[in-house]
């Protein structure tokens, strides 16, 4: 007894340091990717944070405008969807759903200081588009990351159903 419960407290705690491991390396991919459309475009970055939890993250720069802000704006969320998605498709299954779907959670949160709600400030009722569409692909990622988690649930509910007796109306 004592030694599954052991193994279970180890399996909890290393799914912890990984997803804790994972939100810091969200936050920097999720800068740093802001930071190199700010530099592509000619600007400078003052500075790159993200916390130690990865629970808060931002980037100092130079002003940006036009059309840059609104690249700047989506640089984040296109990087940890395409992360998402390159790790899904080579197999990963936890740190991709998370990447997926945190970045869902981030295209769907118009609150005020957040990339979307900038985006919306430059790009108005567009931004809905944007959002849909970042959904979709974090979506795909999502599922790409979970494709072998479902079919045991879909088995599991066959073979449920398959001790029930079955009545014919033909008979």
């Amino acid at each position: 007894m004592g030694y599954k419960v052991g193994s279970i407290a180890i399996a909890l705690l290393t799914l912890a340091a990984v997803l804790l491991a994972a939100n810091f390396c969200y936050g920097l991919i999720h800068e740093t990717a802001h930071a190199v459309i700010v530099k592509a475009l000619g600007g400078e970055v003052f500075q790159i944070y993200v916390n130690p939890a990865g629970l808060d993250a931002c980037i100092e720069h130079s002003p940006i405008a036009g059309p840059g802000v609104v690249m700047v704006g989506l640089a984040g969320l296109c990087a940890t969807t395409l992360s998402a998605m390159i790790m899904a498709i080579a197999g990963k299954e936890i740190i991709p759903a998370f990447f997926a779907l945190r970045t869902m959670i981030y295209a769907l949160n118009y609150a005020p200081g957040t990339d979307i709600s900038n985006l919306y400030a430059s790009t108005g009722d567009f931004t809905y588009v944007l959002s849909i569409v970042l959904a979709i692909g974090n979506l795909l990622a999502l599922s790409l990351a979970l494709r072998g988690r479902i079919a045991p649930i879909t088995n599991l509910s066959a073979s449920l159903l398959r001790g029930l007796p079955r009545h014919n109306s033909g008979e």
